[in-house]
């Protein structure tokens, strides 16, 4: 029997979106959160559910939190389709960046005593921020046209570079990871890869820049 390894970050994010224990979403989060494996079956279950909730009239207001997870759950199967690619990318970056400029954001109410339940100490902060703007999503993407067309290469030459490169990774990348790392990178964070080949535009990780009014959680 295939078994996956579900990402931690992962698993947290479908916590918020099993029915009861016996939905397959809670065995592949539970099971996740706790660093088991669990069968392909049931993670491919709880990837069609993720899929339904994605068109569900009722979760209209999640849909790209629901359409991130769906891209995750396809890589880590393997089964991102070249279509999906850049997407799933562009959301990882996006994500990654929101989660920073929102944490950093929470963390300066809390020092200066402007907000006393921003201390964010031992959270995920890309699982506990708010869903990502749209304004953050189109400026990496527009950063991530910029770095393509700069360096003359493709997204997957790009992608395929790297994908089986981080330094304490035992499976390859999915998209929406590589996204994260490509964002560190861009935003100056470090991450796996420095990418010093390249010529990389900087993004600014700074709350006010993508919005106008502070969004609590």
């Amino acid at each position: 029997m295939t078994e996956i390894q579900v990402p931690n970050a992962l698993a947290l994010r479908l916590s918020d979106w099993h029915r009861s224990m016996r939905d397959p979403i809670y065995a592949v989060s539970s099971s996740g959160i706790a660093n088991r494996p669990v069968p392909k079956g049931i993670f491919e279950a709880a990837l069609l559910e993720i899929e339904r909730n994605a068109v569900d009239e009722r979760h209209k207001d999640y849909i790209n939190e629901l359409r991130e997870i769906a891209l995750d759950m396809k890589g880590v199967l393997g089964k991102t389709e070249d279509s999906e690619l850049r997407e799933a990318i562009v959301r990882g970056m996006a994500r990654t960046l929101w989660a920073l400029c929102w944490a950093d954001e929470a963390e300066r109410r809390f020092n200066d005593g402007e907000d006393d339940e921003c201390s964010l100490s031992g959270c995920d902060i890309a699982h506990i921020a708010p869903e990502t703007p749209e304004s953050v999503r189109r400026a990496c993407d527009d950063a991530i046209t910029q770095f393509l067309e700069t360096n003359e290469i493709s997204l997957r030459e790009f992608y395929d570079e790297y994908k089986d490169q981080g330094c304490y990774r035992t499976t390859p990348y999915t998209p929406y990871d590589f996204g994260h790392e490509v964002i560190m990178s861009f935003a100056g964070y470090g991450g796996d890869f420095s990418f010093r080949e390249y010529k990389k535009p900087y993004l600014e990780v700074f709350y006010f820049h993508y919005v106008d009014k502070w969004i609590s959680e």
